[in-house]
């Protein structure tokens, strides 16, 4: 990566224009921005992204970065980070200043991380260059005024470019909860419809040999932390007010509440905490990647009575003899409170950012513009005609299913990033039976999920730069809330330590954040 003087960042701002702009930073062939792909000469770029934790190769590997090779004769060398992993590198990058030329992958960058680069001259405004260099963005954007506003920044620049799935409703989905029917069947028990009675179903799980293979290596529950999708936070709904998102943040009636510091979720942790003191939790929860997660919960002799995930298809294939597991209505709560998150629709902005540091900015928005194609968007979204791809009959995309013994979240990110790609997509794509079997999750939860949902919105400068200096220490990965809930969880005496916890948000702003986010939720319903 290329080492860039913050400074000269600065100056280039306050002067108006952009560091890519300087003759000082490019280096290369001198390409016409406005030629025709393929280019003569082949230009080479670093990109950083988010890699996904299923794929099985390198994204410079994958099939569909190989045909945009080909297409343009530009060349990517990715950089990619993982997991815990992910987040110190990317803040790496930013405190060295040795920046990429692109940044990649669905909310590669947060949207207050959007801002601040922004502002700072770091990532370039692209509104000029969507115009002239990016036709089918520029047309999306015209006939979708609601999500170039959303992409928009408070000072009127586009710093980042969208991820945009609305092929399904489920993009506003969450988690869903699963529990294996055969290991009920032997206990003679029903699907938990509270959380009393899942702890009962959990307690009878354990020490059983319901797998049959002499061994005691039944695992009553499995999940992982900090993960919307496999993770335990869809049962806060349960004590009455959930967490949603990384910053934890909940709306009802207008008022933006920091769940973590509310009644409802010491009542929460305290119900995990029992769990887990229980040996009703698996112990590596606080520990387990995605791959170590998937392979527990997928391997053919069954150890993991109840989980969270996406869908059966995903995680067990199409095949339905396969799916061992039924899945868990919202659970009622011991005060009669029954909600289940839900995300804030298909649109994430933060997923593609050009730096300062790039030679050829133009050239790289003409090269997303190609993966912003409708056909080409679907290939980043499931893999290539062939292999995963087809035309229908009634002009659709069909999806082929995936090999026997694939479960469908491997196949899909093979030769693409899948659910990480950038792309747009709508309803070109022929549905399935996993799609249909979401959609009816979907609908399973419908009516428990929350009315307001804490929009993806972007914050002004002030803002921005405030919760940069004050949410990291509380919000970061192993911060303050996410250690104190792993010792409470694993140790308990959460009701000793609560006042003092409590205390502490405090000191360390917490209401000052919670202004910040109520301010600007009021700011938007204002502006509808």
């Amino acid at each position: 990566m290329r080492k860039q003087s913050i400074v000269l960042a600065s100056m280039a701002l306050a002067l108006g224009m952009t560091a890519c702009s300087s003759d000082n930073t490019r280096n290369g062939p001198d390409v016409d921005a406005a030629s025709a792909f393929p280019l003569e000469e082949t230009i080479e770029l670093e990109f950083f992204a988010q890699g996904n934790a299923n794929a099985i190769k390198p994204f410079g590997e994958m099939q569909v970065f190989k045909d945009l090779q080909d297409k343009t004769n530009m060349t990517i060398q990715w950089t990619t980070a993982t997991g815990p992993d992910f987040a110190e590198k990317k803040n790496l990058i930013f405190a060295s200043g040795e920046l990429p030329d692109a940044f990649y992958g669905t909310g590669v960058l947060s949207n207050n991380e959007v801002v601040q680069y922004g502002v700072e001259g770091l990532i370039i405004p692209l509104e000029d260059m969507i115009e002239e260099y990016a036709p089918n963005l520029h047309a999306f954007l015209e006939e979708r005024p609601d999500i170039k506003a959303l992409i928009t920044a408070p000072n009127g620049h586009i710093y980042s470019l969208p991820h945009v799935n609305e092929f399904d409703p489920a993009a506003e989905a969450s988690a869903a909860m699963f529990v294996n029917q055969d290991w009920l069947d032997q206990v003679g028990m029903d699907v938990p419809e509270t959380t009393d009675e899942l702890y009962e179903v959990l307690k009878a799980f354990k020490g059983a040999d319901l797998n049959g293979n002499g061994q005691a290596d039944e695992i009553p529950m499995s999940f992982r932390t900090r993960d919307s999708i496999s993770g335990i936070e869809a049962l806060t709904g349960a004590f009455g007010k959930l967490v949603t998102g990384t910053n934890r943040f909940y709306v009802e009636d207008g008022t933006v509440y920091f769940t973590p510091m509310e009644p409802e979720y010491k009542e929460y942790v305290s119900y995990v905490h029992k769990l887990y003191a229980e040996g009703l939790i698996d112990p590596e929860v606080f520990s387990q990647e995605g791959q170590v997660y998937d392979a527990k919960i997928r391997a053919d002799e069954r150890t993991v009575g109840v989980l969270f995930g996406w869908s059966r298809s995903v995680l067990w294939g199409q095949e339905r003899e396969n799916w061992d597991y039924v899945p868990i209505p919202a659970l009622k709560g011991p005060e009669g409170h029954q909600l289940w998150p839900r995300q804030p629709g298909g649109t994430t902005v933060g997923s593609f950012a050009i730096t300062n540091t790039n030679p050829y900015p133009e050239l790289t928005m003409r090269w997303l513009d190609h993966v912003y194609e409708e056909r080409t968007s679907v290939e980043h979204a499931f893999g290539p005609f062939g292999s995963h791809l087809y035309d229908t009959d009634d002009g659709k995309i069909g999806l082929h299913w995936p090999p026997e013994g694939t479960a469908e979240a491997a196949f899909r990110v093979q030769e693409t990033p899948g659910p990480g790609a950038v792309y747009i997509i709508g309803d070109l794509i022929q549905r399935r039976p996993s799609q249909q079997e979401k959609r009816e999750l979907v609908e399973m939860y419908a009516p428990f999920t929350p009315e307001e949902v804490y929009p993806r919105l972007m914050m002004d400068e002030e803002d921005v730069n405030r919760l940069a200096v004050l949410e990291p220490e509380l919000f970061q990965e192993n911060g303050y809330i996410d250690s104190q809930f792993t010792q409470w969880v694993m140790r308990g005496n959460i009701d000793a330590e609560w006042d003092a916890y409590v205390e502490q948000l405090k000191r360390m702003n917490i209401e000052e954040i919670v202004e910040i986010y109520q301010t600007n939720y009021d700011r938007l319903m204002e502006s509808k």
